[in-house]
């Protein structure tokens, strides 16, 4: 399984949270992206199905799961 988790940014969302830290955690196949999302706790309703780069936000909890 090959997934790829980058690094963590410090993002505005908006007036209420204004500043998070997340990353994006994508893969080679939508199956191993989905795969390793349900084994660190991801719930289906979160990915982010974009043409261009199909992927996950991470929370820096979720990335650390993701890497170890």
């Amino acid at each position: 399984m090959t997934v790829y988790v980058d690094d963590l940014r410090t993002v505005k969302r908006s007036k209420m949270w204004p500043w998070l830290q997340s990353c994006h955690m994508f893969a080679d196949t939508l199956d191993e992206l989905h795969a390793m999302a349900e084994k660190v706790g991801m719930h289906p309703a979160w990915f982010q199905g974009h043409k261009e780069l199909p992927h996950y936000d991470l929370t820096p909890n979720k990335r650390a799961q993701a890497v170890h």
